[in-house]
């Protein structure tokens, strides 16, 4: 597994779908990280999200690999780092 980006080191980051959303919508969204691997309705509705409100999406991570970059036992399908 590669290094994680410091983001992930530094607690600024929220992995789940139904966090995920909450902190797009509210703006408080800085970069959104998706895996690879995730269901094409998450990618869908994620992408959707994240383009009506200038939020960066990365897709560089399978499930996984983002989930334990962000620190969980489990694959996670997408993860927000909140704008400083």
């Amino acid at each position: 597994m590669e290094k994680s980006p410091d983001v992930f080191e530094n607690g600024k980051i929220f992995a789940g779908l139904n966090k995920a959303v909450k902190l797009i919508e509210s703006g408080k969204a800085g970069k959104v990280y998706l895996a690879t691997d995730a269901d094409c309705g998450i990618s869908s509705r994620i992408n959707s999200l994240c383009a009506a409100r200038g939020v960066e999406v990365v897709s560089r991570y399978d499930r996984r690999s983002l989930g334990k970059h962000c620190g969980i036992s489990v694959g996670c399908a997408v993860a927000v780092v909140l704008k400083d």
